[in-house]
């Protein structure tokens, strides 16, 4: 006695967990949008002398990585501190990231969901 199996839409689900893949390689808009919520909690965090520390802040993204900079000349010295200079760290950024986690985390979350929803045969 012989048995055969005859697998229907294999092509389709093959064809979409390719889709998947791609996308998950290229989901800017997520890295985007969680940098953008990092980047308002570093900022409400970072000290304020002149505003500028503040303004220097840029979100942006490569691919799906998120990232937040800060670009004011002594943002590093700022946000590490400097014994030297006798300037206690104050971790601006990441206290941002830390309290924005479960923001963040929803925003790739659901981007990766919306994806896995595009799969079609499965």
């Amino acid at each position: 006695m012989t048995f055969g199996v005859a697998v229907v839409g294999a092509d389709t689900v093959a064809t979409t967990l390719d889709g998947l893949a791609d996308g998950l390689t290229g989901m800017t808009d997520a890295a985007g949008d969680a940098a953008r919520i990092v980047l308002a909690a570093a900022r409400s965090r970072a000290p304020v002398d002149t505003g500028r520390l503040r303004s220097s802040g840029r979100a942006g993204n490569s691919g799906s990585d998120a990232q937040v900079v800060f670009n004011a000349p002594y943002a590093g010295p700022i946000h590490w501190g400097w014994r030297a200079r006798n300037i206690a760290p104050s971790l601006f950024a990441i206290k941002g990231v830390e309290s924005t986690e479960a923001r963040w985390t929803d925003v790739y979350r659901d981007a990766v969901q919306d994806l896995c929803d595009q799969v079609e045969g499965a």
